[in-house]
C-alpha cells in the first residue's frame, strides 16, 4: 500500500478544521459572544486557503511521484472543501459591502422617516 502525501492529508485536515472550528464555530458563538464569531470567521477563510494551497501541492506532488505515493482523494476532497469555503467567504463579504453601502446611502432617509413617524407618534 501506498503511502499518504503529508500534503493531501494536510489539505483534508485543514479544510475539516476550517469548516467545523470556523463555520460550525461561528454559526453558534454568535448567539453567545458575537466578537468571537469574527475570530472563527479568520478560521475559517485561513483554514480553505491552506486546504486550496495544501491540496494543489500535494496532488502536483503525487502527480510527479508517478502515483507512487497515495492521497489523491484526500488532496480532492480537500480541494473540494476549501474552494466552497473560500466561496463561501467571498460572498459573505460582498453581502457585507453591500450592507455597508446601503446603509450609509439610505440613512439620511432613513433617519428623517424615523423622525417623522416618532413626532407624529407623540414620542419625545
Amino acid at each position: 500500500m501506498n503511502e499518504n502525501n503529508p500534503m493531501a492529508m494536510g489539505s483534508l485536515i485543514s479544510a475539516l478544521a476550517a469548516w467545523v472550528i470556523g463555520g460550525l464555530g461561528s454559526c453558534a458563538i454568535m448567539f453567545f459572544f458575537p466578537p468571537l464569531a469574527l475570530c472563527t470567521w479568520v478560521i475559517f477563510f485561513g483554514g480553505n486557503v491552506v486546504a486550496v494551497i495544501f491540496g494543489h501541492m500535494g496532488r502536483s506532488q503525487i502527480k510527479a511521484s508517478g502515483d507512487l505515493q497515495g492521497g489523491k482523494g484526500l488532496a480532492t476532497t480537500g480541494l473540494a472543501l476549501g474552494w466552497a469555503g473560500v466561496a463561501i467567504n467571498l460572498l459573505m463579504i460582498c453581502l457585507f459591502v453591500a450592507l455597508v453601502v446601503a446603509a450609509v446611502t439610505f440613512a439620511p432617509d432613513l433617519a428623517q422617516t424615523l423622525e417623522a413617524l416618532m413626532r407624529e407618534l407623540g414620542v419625545q
